[in-house]
């Protein structure tokens, strides 16, 4: 149960945050827009900042590999809103959800993860949505 909660929150917040982003876009442009981000960041990151355990803190891979994470969410999230500066969020949002593609392939390749046959037909359809979703259409494309 705690796997479809977690799944539910990180769809919301990815979603609201897309969103949020194309309206942002309107108002500032998008160097002082990823700025703008950042208080928001470290505000949640101060809210978790308890649930470090300290007293068994040492210094790991882990801990450089997610300020790396950080720094790509950020380069995204640039990327994004000049993507959101001129493009339509119905297109913008599925052509940039083929982000999943690299994980998936990296999985396969650096981390000897297999999906099932069923899992591999998902993943393709997944792909081919997104695809469909970002075709333009005959009204815009005139």
């Amino acid at each position: 149960m705690a796997t479809w909660f977690y799944f539910a929150l990180t769809i919301l917040g990815w979603g609201m945050g897309l969103f949020l982003m194309k309206i942002a876009s309107k108002y500032i442009d998008n160097w002082t827009a990823v700025v703008f981000n950042l208080p928001g960041y470290l505000l949640v990151g101060l809210l978790l900042v308890p649930k470090v355990k300290w007293s068994q803190f040492t210094w790991t891979t882990g801990h450089t590999v997610a300020i790396i994470v950080g720094a790509c969410y950020v380069i995204a999230n640039w990327g994004f809103y000049r993507a959101a500066e001129t493009a339509q969020i119905s297109v913008l949002t599925p052509m940039t959800a083929l982000y999943m593609t690299i994980p998936i392939l990296l999985g396969f390749v650096l981390l000897g993860e297999r999906p099932t046959p069923i899992q591999c037909c998902g993943m393709v359809l997944a792909v081919v949505a997104m695809i469909m979703l970002a075709w333009p259409s005959q009204a815009s494309a005139v």
